[in-house]
């Protein structure tokens, strides 16, 4: 417990430390399918708000909704996921996650 754990959580850290964004997380809309949603038409429409003046105070913006999509939830498929926004590392800034409900 005393050195699996702490290492352990040293690894974690180190992997999801992230160049802070400056300023407000802005999606681009050229990224975006119909430069409106993100992944796929079927499930979250990105907020006008989140394309003009963006997020303030996040590194990342994960979208989430709960759709029985035809084409993407088959009968073993619990959730889809994909990420639609990038920086300039190439680093998802922004994502969505599909319940199949």
């Amino acid at each position: 417990k005393s050195k699996i754990l702490p290492r352990t959580g040293q690894f974690w850290s180190d992997a999801l430390s992230v160049v802070r964004v400056d300023g407000n997380l802005r999606i681009s809309a050229a990224e975006l399918a119909n430069r409106q949603f993100c992944g796929d038409s079927e499930f979250t429409k990105v907020p006008a708000a989140h394309i003009s003046t963006g997020v303030a105070n996040v590194d990342l913006i994960l979208y989430v909704s709960g759709t029985n999509s035809v084409r993407f939830c088959g009968s073993s498929t619990l959730a889809v996921a994909v990420a639609c926004n990038f920086d300039q590392f190439d680093r998802p800034t922004a994502g969505a996650i599909n319940f199949c409900l």
